[in-house]
């Protein structure tokens, strides 16, 4: 997605092009935005070819809208978990439609407004209610669809791009959203903690990710890794409960999975690796996922190598905590796109996966779907270490399972890491300082 949008003339000839391949009027439409959709053209096609497919009976108009309606409202619904979300989603598609209708001279079966009106809650089409109303449409008409989302496309990214300057986060922010923490609460009250981390090669990463989660206030935490990642984690934290992962990557994929009906958050991928078991875990976790959850390192990696599969699944109690190179292998963009606009590439992806991002660097973004953005302008080289980003996952993880909504425990999350890291800076210098130190300075 390297571009935001494609110009009208240019969607036009891409729904041309495809319409003269043979393909119905939703597929003309539908694939020439497979970017916005966040999936592959032939996914796009895949995904609205029984839009269009034997209706010959309904007005021609109707297939041409079906894609144009898939698109809007796929755009649109990313994120989108409020009541007042879904009723804009199902205003501005209603208006599009009725502006295509006045624009074109034709009439637009109202069987889909009135399917429109029943999905109110869901606003999107699914495949089968779309292709009722879709039917092939003559090349003007799929051009001019093309053409109209296209503009309005390039209308919400030049809305997106006149967004305000980001909130600097600093300790008034913070101490106006810090959790309160009752005297009489039991462990209970300050939530579990599941860490599905570490490898044979990583061991260290899950200690690192296991204590800042405890420090960073929660009731108990339960490491999700392999014996000798157990072993050496209870060493060094007699406080973390284990769930040992003994089997093949199937069995451990479903332990791991049975763990987290007990647990208040998710943390996933310090450490974990990039095998074939790690990548189960991760499938097995994160499609679909309900459970307040922080996605760091590898499990990062992991869904880098999946066409868009963050954007299929919105979740706002999600936290993604991708460095630089991270983002840009998500994004599908080089790293320096990313360090030219690091704001806007932090909202897009928040908007697009429907999840809060901190994006990790010298200067820290926070983006939240609903496009409020924070801003941490407190570099320190002494982060610059491999295990400092395991300490905010799981810090960030460890607020979440006190139940703070997503963006304030990542903004919360942020600040308690630095400030930590800017104490132990302040002793040990930035070049002696290690992760662990970090854990020493938290809440001080």
């Amino acid at each position: 997605m390297k571009q935001p949008f494609i110009s009208a003339d240019e969607a036009a000839a891409r729904a041309r092009e495809l319409f003269m391949q043979g393909y119905n009027c939703a597929q003309s439409v539908a694939g020439s935005f497979y970017e916005e959709l966040g999936v592959s053209r032939q996914q796009a096609l895949a995904m609205s070819a029984g839009f269009g497919a034997g209706f010959a009976r309904l007005r021609e108009t109707c297939g041409a809208v079906s894609g144009m309606v898939l698109v809007l409202g796929a755009v649109l619904q990313r994120g989108a978990a409020r009541p007042e979300d879904k009723q804009l989603v199902y205003e501005t598609v209603q208006k599009e439609i009725l502006g295509f209708e006045a624009e074109n001279g034709s009439y637009i079966c109202r069987d889909l407004l009135g399917l429109l009106e029943k999905q109110k809650d869901a606003p999107v089409p699914s495949q089968r209610d779309a292709a009722y109303y879709a039917a092939r449409p003559c090349l003007r008409l799929v051009e001019n669809a093309a053409r109209r989302t296209a503009q309005w496309l390039e209308k919400r990214h030049a809305q997106e791009a006149e967004q305000t300057d980001p909130v600097l986060l600093d300790e008034v922010w913070f101490a106006a959203h810090a959790p309160v923490r009752p005297a009489d609460g039991h462990k209970g009250t300050f939530g579990k903690v599941l860490a599905v981390c570490g490898s044979e090669q990583y061991r260290g990463a899950a200690a690192l990710c296991c204590e800042g989660a405890l420090r960073s206030g929660a009731g108990l935490v339960q490491l999700a890794a392999p014996a000798a990642v157990c072993n050496a984690v209870a060493a060094r934290l007699p406080e973390v409960t284990f769930l040992p992962l003994t089997g093949d990557a199937a069995q451990n994929a479903a332990l791991a999975a049975d763990g987290q009906k007990k647990a208040s958050a998710l943390v996933l991928g310090c450490g974990l690796g990039q095998s074939e078991a790690a990548a189960a875990l991760v499938s097995a976790l994160c499609v679909p996922q309900a459970l307040p959850a922080v996605l760091d390192a590898d499990a990062l990696n992991l869904l880098a190598a999946v066409p868009q599969p963050l954007a299929m699944t919105p979740s706002p109690a999600r936290v993604l905590t991708p460095h630089i190179g991270e983002m840009a292998r998500l994004m599908n963009m080089d790293t320096a796109e990313v360090l030219a606009d690091q704001t806007g590439i932090a909202r897009r992806a928040a908007s697009d996966w429907g999840s809060v991002v901190v994006l990790k660097s010298s200067r820290t973004v926070i983006a939240a779907p609903d496009g409020r953005t924070l801003l941490l302008d407190a570099p320190n080289s002494g982060l610059a270490k491999g295990g400092s980003g395991d300490v905010l996952a799981g810090v960030i993880a460890g607020l979440l399972a006190q139940g703070m909504p997503a963006f304030e425990a990542a903004g919360c999350g942020v600040w308690l890491h630095s400030a930590a890291a800017r104490r132990a800076a302040e002793e040990r210098g930035p070049a002696a300082m290690l992760p662990g130190d970090i854990l020493r300075y938290l809440w001080s």
